[in-house]
């Protein structure tokens, strides 16, 4: 079963409707109502876009909400984090967040680095955004891939299955389904 934590995007239940029709299982679960046990016995974790933007958050608010989500750097289970998902686990390792402009459109991303899930793309192919912060690429992190907007498109961890992206593959048609599938691949949830 994998996770899918609604951080508040209105296009997290499309990543719930690729996943099933790809005969995976999963569980929309409201930010409010998680089980870090419930997560930690999950066969992955997803965390979805939301229409937070973590520069505007105060100070003490902002330490609340990374303390909040603080879990997600020690899950052994295997994490993609989406748009604000891919943020949010920048900001828990380190990352540096800003404004950037904003992007609602298709955008072509450039690879910089090989990675499995990218196995079989092109060296640049087009995704959907949908965004106005950016983050750095956090330290140890490996940079995957890159846009004229946003320098940190998509990154991974190096030890462990988390990666992350920028873009919303749950909308982005052929292309984002091709990188569910090699996200479901490299998660090894063919057989969940």
């Amino acid at each position: 079963m994998v996770i899918i934590l609604n951080l508040g995007s209105q296009k997290t239940p499309q990543i719930s409707e690729v996943l099933t029709s790809k005969g995976i299982a999963n569980k929309i679960v409201a930010e409010n109502e998680f089980s870090i046990d419930e997560i930690q016995n999950a066969g992955a974790l997803i965390l979805s876009g939301s229409p937070v933007l973590l520069s505007e958050i105060p100070g003490n608010a902002y330490n609340e909400y990374l303390i909040k989500y603080d879990f997600i750097k020690t899950l052994t289970v295997p994490v993609l984090g989406i748009c604000f998902g891919h943020q949010l686990i920048g900001i828990l390792h380190g990352s540096r967040i800003g404004k950037c402009t904003p992007d609602r459109d298709w955008q072509t991303i450039k690879l910089v680095s090989k990675h499995s899930v990218f196995a079989g793309f092109e060296h640049e192919f087009q995704m959907k955004e949908d965004h106005q912060e950016h983050i750095t690429v956090p330290p140890h992190f490996i940079h995957l891939g890159t846009s004229v907007i946003c320098e940190n498109e998509a990154m991974a961890h190096p030890l462990k299955k988390m990666i992350s992206v920028q873009f919303h593959p749950e909308v982005s048609d052929k292309s984002g389904s091709k990188f569910f599938d090699q996200v479901i691949q490299y998660f090894g949830l063919i057989n969940n």
